[in-house]
């Protein structure tokens, strides 16, 4: 797997992207989102709603690579066609690495908040 210097830079840049792109409120929503396609692709994934964003890109990112350990890729392709990650992207993107896998989830998950929010206004 990959080693932990790269994994906590990935997981620090995530965290300081979410800050940037979340209001508070947002945040709540993208915490409750990420529960809902989780939840529905079969993974056991309960989120503390007063959870931080480095704690939500932790949680995912040991979720995502204990399916990998576990050799469930089948169930992580299905999580991205949930939330709606291109086919390019997943065709581009080695399914065997967290990194790549959480980066294309969270980036899809916080666009998804942003653009109902802005739809719904």
């Amino acid at each position: 797997m990959e080693d932990q210097n790269s994994r906590i830079e990935t997981i620090n840049s995530l965290v300081e992207f979410t800050n940037i792109q979340l209001k508070n409120s947002l945040f709540e929503k993208l915490v409750l989102q990420i529960e809902k396609d989780f939840s529905m692709c079969g993974f056991d994934l309960e989120l503390d709603p007063n959870i931080t964003p480095n704690e939500l890109v932790n949680t995912i990112y040991e979720t995502v690579e204990k399916s990998i350990q576990n050799k469930i890729s089948l169930d992580i392709r299905s999580l991205l066609y949930r939330i709606d990650v291109s086919e390019k992207q997943i065709l581009h993107t080695n399914t065997n690495s967290v990194t790549d896998i959480v980066v294309l989830l969270l980036k899809r998950e916080i666009q998804k908040i942003i653009l109902k929010s802005q739809f719904s206004q």
